[in-house]
């Protein structure tokens, strides 16, 4: 069997079977039956859990594996386990070569790197005093952006920020935006399209001073790799075959999460080892009658198209479910080892039987496709409970008239959970966003909730104290200072001083920069100082358990920071928070005595004893696309103007069929191209708000609760899961599967 696909639910023990898989073609490589392994994990935390998931699988094997465990204890054994960006790394790595490219150290901009290079590039664009067309595409944009968010806008805020958007487009996206700002545009593509005058004009001048840049410095962006890889798999797709040398067996985790490009370059690949097939030499042969002579490549991939909840950033569960139809070895993983036999009757009912609840609408096809999507994916989705414990468990709807009901449930719910003796810790709230989190926070202030996946700018004691080095402080800002002690307000006032005369661009003394040792000494003594700092707020023993692990944090950010650039001031510092400091994500680690608070998407993979869902009152099917987002479009529907104008890229691509274009297309639209681009983006979101529903109720092990506020629900207005639960509640009894 050379394809193996592998459809897991919630709970099915997905990580475990990956590793007994992975388990089974180490041996065989051990044994000379094969060349290795390589996974693709998603994460690199899930890489080193398959890892350990493969030595506990090993060990427990007994004798005939300890040389296998050694070699693999040792890293010795032939088993690579990436996540996709590496693989593309590695990938580039082993093709630059053969098509006359660099491979040289610090050939890529990294991603600290890419602050100062778009500082350097904005001071490069903003210099340009004498050229009045770039100014006056500038002062256009800076009027139109003052105008919608009515405030002083900063034109030098302004190009980082189109620096950093054109940055995350590729070598081949940026291609391809260039011809079609020369396109005359007209028509509904033109308002699909992104091809403002303003926006025409600032990025021919963003995308000429980027492509100067790569080629007098000689680097690439991380963007570039994948697309050169990208090309490479469409035009020369051997060349990434060749890589198959090293290992025959292929294991994609979490494959319903690949993007399109990630796809592209996989196929090569896959495609080799599934036509792989190799004899073992005569002898090394055994005599035994029925040993086989020979191997085969493997190639097996495992997800679950229920919990595609990335369709944001491009991935689709489509390719994962045509790989199933076409699949050597097609299984689905029923058992469900994670949750009590009540949770996974609720869920079953909730997801495996609810499509002839959903209303109907005859003169709505993209509704009809959304629901004939779903039921693809749920229609005969139910669990097997593999749990046989007799432990108590329940899962429970509720609907509540307001916030005031809300929080008294919220409290009763917490109460019995006590009683229950469910530890605080494993009982988890779960939330679409951030700002949810903030409202359940204020609706609960007598109790220990904390958002686990925060940011650093997240901790008040950092966010002020960068607003006072900024010189942006306020009224907020001063009454948070008044709860501490004068003695400690005068200290940290003085420190703050001491840290603001380090900047580069101050008039004062710089104490700091013309110290013996030069750049070096003044980035550590610019880390010691943010370090004196912290400890003012720890000796004053006022700061969160929480605060200080982001301070600790912050510390650890900064000294790596100011390692790599020693030459630093406090500018550069300010710089690098406003663009990223404050958005570096940061999960807390579990507390006994704190309920932790994550969003959907941070929840996914993880389990506890105890779910409760307060805000589960989403849209099923209002979808609003708001972001250009690229996507595949028909040549032959482009109008002929357009064609011209894109002909010179059509090359590039695998197929004359199909070109890549950046669209925001909207409901109304009449062309018939546009309108099947839009029905395939809202069959995709209507898919991902069922899906998030899904990943977040199997979540619990033994006790599962969503609240939702009532409504009046009029055959116009939106339907929410709050509605279905009404009518699931009436016939099924969905609200109490109390055990």
């Amino acid at each position: 069997m050379s394809l193996q696909v592998i459809l897991a639910s919630a709970g099915s023990g997905k990580t475990q079977r990956l590793a007994e898989i992975a388990c089974e073609e180490l041996t065989l490589a051990f044994q000379g039956k094969g060349r290795g392994v390589l996974a693709i994990t998603f994460t690199r935390n899930a890489a080193a859990e398959l890892r350990q998931r493969i030595l506990r699988q090993l060990a427990a094997r007994g004798t005939e594996s300890l040389p296998l465990l050694r070699q693999e204890i040792l890293g010795q054994a032939p088993l690579r386990t990436y996540t996709i960006d590496a693989l593309i790394r590695q990938l580039y790595q082993m093709v630059a070569p053969l098509l006359g490219l660099a491979v040289y150290q610090r050939l890529v901009v990294e991603e600290e790197e890419m602050l100062e290079v778009r500082d350097q590039l904005s001071q490069a664009l903003l210099s340009q005093e004498g050229n009045a067309e770039f100014f006056s595409v500038l002062r256009a944009k800076v009027l139109a952006h003052a105008k919608q968010i009515t405030r002083r806008v900063d034109p030098l805020r302004l190009i980082k920020q189109e620096l950093e958007h054109q940055m995350e487009s590729s070598p081949l996206q940026l291609l391809i935006q260039r011809h079609l700002y020369a396109w005359d545009a007209h028509g509904e593509w033109a308002s699909v399209l992104p091809l403002s005058p303003q926006e025409r004009g600032l990025f021919l001048w963003v995308a000429q001073t980027l492509e100067e840049y790569r080629r007098t410095h000689r680097r690439l962006w991380l963007q570039d790799l994948s697309t050169l890889v990208r090309l490479v798999a469409w035009h020369h797709p051997w060349l990434l075959a060749e890589s198959t040398a090293f290992y025959h067996a292929l294991l994609v985790d979490e494959a319903q999460d690949t993007a399109p490009l990630q796809w592209d370059i996989l196929r090569p690949i896959m495609e080799e080892l599934r036509n792989l097939k190799e004899d073992i030499p005569r002898e090394s042969r055994k005599k035994e009658e029925g040993e086989p002579y020979g191997w085969r490549g493997k190639v097996v991939l495992i997800g679950d198209p229920k919990q595609a909840i990335y369709a944001w950033r491009g991935a689709s569960f489509h390719p994962l479910m045509e790989f199933y139809e076409e699949a050597d070895e097609p299984q689905t993983l029923y058992e469900n080892y994670r949750s009590l036999p009540t949770i996974v009757s609720f869920n079953n009912n909730l997801y495996s039987t609810c499509f002839h609840r959903l209303s109907a609408d005859k003169q709505d096809d993209r509704r009809q496709q959304a629901i004939e999507a779903l039921k693809r994916l749920y229609i005969s989705a139910s669990q097997e409970p593999a749990r046989t414990d007799d432990l108590s468990g329940e899962a429970t709807a509720l609907l509540v008239q307001d916030d005031t009901e809300r929080a008294k449930e919220l409290q009763k719910i917490l109460a019995d959970l006590r009683d229950a003796t469910i530890p605080i810790n494993q009982t988890a709230f779960l939330v679409r966003s951030h700002a949810d989190a903030a409202r359940l926070i204020a609706l609960l202030p007598d109790y220990p909730l904390q958002l686990k996946d925060i940011t650093l700018g997240s901790c008040p004691s950092i966010e002020i104290t960068f607003r006072y080095l900024s010189g942006k402080v306020g009224g907020v800002e001063e009454q948070y200072l008044k709860q501490f002690s004068a003695e400690f307000r005068s200290a940290w006032q003085s420190q703050i001083e001491r840290l603001r005369i380090t900047s580069p661009t101050s008039t004062e003394p710089k104490p700091l920069q013309t110290q013996e040792g030069g750049g070096q000494l003044r980035g550590w003594l610019l880390w010691q100082a943010f370090a004196e700092l912290y400890t003012l707020w720890e000796r004053e023993n006022r700061l969160s358990s929480k605060d200080v692990a982001l301070w600790k944090s912050l510390l650890s950010e900064l000294y790596l920071l100011l390692e790599q650039h020693p030459s630093y001031g406090l500018s550069e510092v300010l710089r690098w928070w406003d663009e990223k400091g404050r958005r570096i994500p940061f999960t807390l680690a579990e507390e006994p005595d704190v309920y932790p608070i994550y969003t959907i998407h941070a929840a996914k993979g993880l389990a506890w004893e105890a779910v409760i869902i307060p805000f589960a009152e989403w849209s099923l099917f209002s979808v609003k696309w708001v972001y250009p987002s690229w996507r595949k479009v028909s040549w032959t529907s482009l109008p002929p103007s357009l064609q011209n104008a894109l002909t010179p890229t059509l090359s590039l691509f695998p197929s004359p069929e199909a070109i890549e274009l950046p669209l925001k297309v909207s409901a109304s639209v009449k062309e018939q191209a546009l309108s099947a681009i839009y029905d395939e983006y809202y069959v995709s979101s209507v898919v991902e708000n069922f899906n998030l529903h899904y990943v977040a109720t199997t979540r619990a092990r033994r006790y599962l609760y969503l609240l939702s506020a009532k409504s009046e629900r009029t055959s116009k207005s939106p339907m929410y899961w709050r509605d279905f639960w009404s009518k699931f509640s009436q016939e099924k009894g969905i609200a109490d599967y109390a055990r």
